[in-house]
């Protein structure tokens, strides 16, 4: 949020103003009407209170921009006795010890300038100015917003033939030459405010489109890996399915933040759950990590690679090594003849059991 500090040429006033009060292109700022309480005012700029259709443009010139109202006031109440807000304490110094000189007592001008210099003017302390409405024709040339093209040549049309008006009908009583000037001021007054709303529609509507995409991206993310995950835990046969599924890197990804949210406290316990939940002991049989006793190798797998950054997603293990992650793999892979044994102590091995693993057989 922006306010400026405006003085106000005709008035020879220095005021506090938000930033959409004021028209660079044109040096004038709006203002409320005649008869608006000073209470009401102070509260249309601290709360940044949009330019009605009543309100009129005076002349003025912009002295600073500030992102906080109460600095702005500042800088506004010292512009009023400066007109310069970027000017140092020695200037004021200066400028004041010429003005103490037509006074008998030296020390105590400087003693008033120091404290009056120290004082802050409260904002119920401000007189407002009552700016004479701007009564010039060379608002027909506003362009009311750059964003728009449509509404700036319309705009410029609309106020091109009113210029064009004024000056064929200069010869018409005053009143009439009068009425125009407030139809065309009304006009444009009506095209800045309809020109800031669309402004905030079109805002608006870029975060609601930013948003809808990234619900679509997170759902079809979410449901890509819940369609791998119906495979878990794998066998040789989905193993190869889910290598596949893995050559993308965004589904390297998925996985890594799937798995990571398996949870543990520790390196050893986290890899001990993932194995678990990714891999079946038949598969763990079968590979070792470097491929040792013409098993297959792990350390090639994919998921190999994805189970590391799983590791690291966790705030308790982000700073593990590879040769622990690695020792913890290894130990489960070994550990998978005995846990498929213990699982089938007490059921009878089957023809189908053994085709399907030959290792069965052969007392692996």
């Amino acid at each position: 949020m922006t306010w400026y500090v405006v003085k106000f040429d005709d008035e020879d006033t220095v005021e506090a103003v938000p930033d959409i009060w004021y028209m660079k292109k044109n040096s004038q700022c709006y203002w409320p009407p005649g008869g608006t309480a000073k209470h009401i005012i102070v509260d249309f700029i601290k709360k940044k209170q949009s330019p009605g259709a009543d309100w009129a443009l005076y002349e003025a010139n912009l002295l600073g921009s500030y992102d906080n109202y109460k600095i702005a006031q500042k800088k506004a109440n010292k512009a009023k006795n400066t007109n310069n807000l970027s000017s140092n304490n020695e200037e004021l110094k200066r400028k004041y010890r010429r003005r103490s000189t037509k006074k008998s007592h030296h020390k105590e001008s400087e003693n008033e300038y120091e404290l009056s210099s120290e004082t802050e003017v409260s904002s119920d302390d401000v007189i407002y100015p009552v700016p004479t409405p701007i009564e010039k024709t060379q608002l027909s040339g506003i362009n009311v917003t750059d964003k728009n093209d449509q509404l700036k040549a319309s705009t410029s049309v609309t106020t091109s033939n009113k210029s064009e008006n004024l000056f064929a009908t200069s010869q018409q009583p005053t009143s009439t030459l009068q009425q125009n000037n407030e139809y065309q001021k009304r006009v444009l007054r009506e095209l800045h405010i309809l020109s800031l709303k669309m402004d905030d529609i079109v805002e608006n509507m870029s975060l609601l489109f930013k948003s809808k995409r990234n619900e679509s991206q997170d759902l079809t993310s979410h449901e890509e890996i819940l369609d791998i995950t119906r495979s878990f835990p794998v066998n040789e046969n989905s193993l190869a399915l889910l290598e596949n599924w893995l050559i993308d890197s965004e589904h390297k990804k998925l996985l890594s933040q799937h798995l990571s949210r398996i949870g543990g406290s520790n390196v050893k316990e986290i890899v001990r759950r993932i194995m678990y939940h990714v891999f079946t002991n038949e598969v763990g049989m079968i590979y070792s990590w470097e491929g040792a006793k013409k098993k297959k190798i792990f350390k090639d797998l994919a998921v190999a690679s994805t189970i590391f950054s799983a590791v690291r997603l966790n705030k308790n293990t982000n700073d593990c090594t590879n040769a622990e992650i690695i020792s913890f793999i290894k130990a489960w892979l070994v550990r998978s003849k005995d846990r498929f044994n213990n699982n089938n102590k007490n059921k009878p091995a089957t023809t189908q059991d053994v085709n399907e693993n030959p290792q069965i057989s052969n007392g692996e």
